[in-house]
């Protein structure tokens, strides 16, 4: 498995490779570019690939939704930010399940402040309020 970037990323490409793990999970700061180019090299190497919808950006909404669909059709799984830190937590019993859920109160407070389009429940707005999240 090769990714196909420029001589710059060499050091990412090899670091992943190092791994040697087949599920990426990708975010970028354009949709449409950064996200876009590593994402379809990744598939093109057959990673299995998984990209953030709300940790990344478009130009305009209609360049940001026909990324994500673009890369959907190719073969990449769309997820959010939540469910990349519920899915990948797998022990609330242990010690990390204070700071776990700190973070996932943060995204209920948080989130909704940078676009009204996530649509985090009122009930879990008020819960992460009480808890005291900022």
């Amino acid at each position: 498995m090769n990714f196909e970037f420029s001589p710059e990323d060499e050091a990412f490409r090899a670091a992943v490779e190092a791994t040697g793990r087949k599920r990426l999970i990708i975010g970028g700061l354009h949709t449409e570019i950064c996200l876009a180019f590593a994402t379809v090299e990744a598939l093109k190497a057959d990673y299995d690939v998984m990209f953030v919808t709300d940790a990344v950006g478009g130009r305009s909404q209609v360049a940001h939704r026909t990324s994500i669909e673009r890369l959907s059709h190719a073969g990449a799984v769309p997820t959010t930010a939540l469910a990349v830190v519920t899915e990948l937590f797998r022990d609330w019993a242990g010690p990390l399940y204070e700071p776990a859920l700190d973070v996932i109160y943060w995204y209920f407070t948080q989130a909704p402040k940078l676009t009204d389009q996530v649509g985090v429940a009122d009930a879990e707005k008020r819960a992460a309020a009480a808890r005291g999240a900022h």
